[in-house]
């Protein structure tokens, strides 16, 4: 218990935390709402419902020691002064009991699963949280972490898209949004309030509302102006894995001393052409496969090859980009330049499943797909408004509001 009091206390003194992964035999992390891979990891407060942390270990050894804690965090990620005991009804760290290994796979792993809040625990309060992996054996070395989120509704959101203003206003996508605050007690409407609005729950593309534009007696009104529009981006691209036998015209698969290995039809940048609807998945995945009944444990891990048609013109990391790279997060998927072939190449395990995925440059400013993706008004995008809520005297901000929209869904 000491050595995690002062491990909790070192975070306190951190930069803020995100999604991320320490351990280069740790694969396929997913973390979602009950059942559904596809879902955004939230919890409502006193809600009975969990969430659902998956992620597999690469090689035959099991690990019978992974624990995971949770860490309390400001609106802005950092972590909140918090302690356990003032956020979660419950013990911590939590032991990963549901682990197996991988059956007749050609490259083995074992598979880890945890459900949580268990039936007799339950968060306290609201806000922005991080769920930690480690050894119980060693502490002092995280294995990943990935953020969620809990909320207690108090405000009412009413979302409404609008045309860009701005000069290209074709590339860009506008939302306005009302809050209904009557419930709150708003004592410095400059302060208390402040709002995050995600492109396809995406942290590092967020857009931050400190002020409403106007201010009426039932409602605050918010728009995102000129220079805080989201470029619409372009549809996502996919990789479709889910079987090694009947594979698509787009990729060519082969068993080899190490495995399957696919090797994907060179992709080309897109900012020439037209805009094309492309039902998707906005950046998630799921994992799925037509040769086995138990795709978590008899899926095949494959060695993908991507290769993107594209002359290094600049000095700028390009990345494969969604969440099958933790949006960039996870340095495994960062591009590298082959000569001999004329291509951007990754060559990265993946699991049996169905991938979004597109392409990104690192620049001084953020991640950027704009110059190899295009990017279009007409792109439907998942966008998610979540409401923070501190007065001056509060230790940490309060989540009291979330709404999911779709943009052209």
């Amino acid at each position: 218990m000491i050595l995690f009091l002062l491990l909790f206390f070192t975070f306190l003194q951190s930069a803020p935390l995100k999604d991320a992964v320490y351990d280069s035999t740790i694969y396929t992390i997913q973390l979602y709402r009950g059942d559904n891979p596809l879902t955004l990891p939230y919890l409502l407060l006193n809600e009975q419902q969990y969430l659902t942390l998956t992620f597999d270990k690469i090689g035959t050894e099991v690990i019978s020691d992974y624990v995971i804690d949770f860490i309390h965090c400001n609106a802005d990620w950092s972590p909140s002064t918090l302690l356990p005991i003032e956020f979660y009804d419950g013990i911590m760290p939590l032991f990963i009991t549901d682990f197996q290994l991988s059956r007749g796979t050609l490259i083995p792993y074992v598979h880890y699963e945890i459900r949580f809040p268990e039936a007799s625990s339950r968060f306290k309060v609201s806000g922005n949280y991080i769920v930690r992996v480690y050894r119980q054996s060693a502490p002092e070395e995280v294995v990943f972490m990935r953020r969620f989120v809990v909320i207690e509704p108090q405000v009412r959101i009413q979302p409404l898209f609008t045309w860009a203003q701005q000069q290209g206003r074709h590339r860009f996508q506008q939302l306005q949004f009302r809050l209904y605050l009557s419930n709150i007690p708003i004592e410095n409407p400059q302060q208390d309030i402040k709002v995050a609005v995600l492109q396809n729950f995406r942290w590092s593309t967020a857009q931050w509302f400190y002020t409403p534009t106007y201010l009426y007696p039932n409602f605050w009104e918010y728009d995102l102006n000129t220079g805080m529009a989201f470029p619409g981006g372009n549809e996502f691209r996919r990789v479709d894995l889910r079987s090694v036998r009947r594979y698509a015209p787009s990729l060519r698969i082969y068993v080899t001393d190490s495995g399957y290995t696919a090797i994907l039809k060179p992709d080309v940048p897109r900012t020439t052409i037209p805009y094309l609807r492309n039902p998707d998945l906005n950046g998630f995945y799921y994992i799925r496969s037509y040769d086995d009944n138990d795709s978590q444990l008899e899926g095949e891990y494959i060695w993908v090859t991507f290769l993107l048609d594209f002359e290094p013109f600049f000095n700028a990391p390009i990345y494969v980009m969604g969440w099958l790279s933790l949006w960039g997060n996870d340095s495994r998927f960062q591009m590298r330049y082959d000569p001999n072939l004329g291509y951007y190449r990754c060559d990265v395990l993946l699991k049996q499943g169905v991938y979004d995925y597109c392409y990104a440059v690192l620049t001084q400013q953020g991640w950027d797909e704009t110059p190899l993706e295009g990017t279009h008004q007409e792109t439907e995008n998942f966008y998610t408004i979540l409401v923070y809520f501190r007065r001056f005297s509060d230790q940490y901000d309060r989540l009291i509001g979330i709404r999911h929209v779709n943009y052209y869904d």
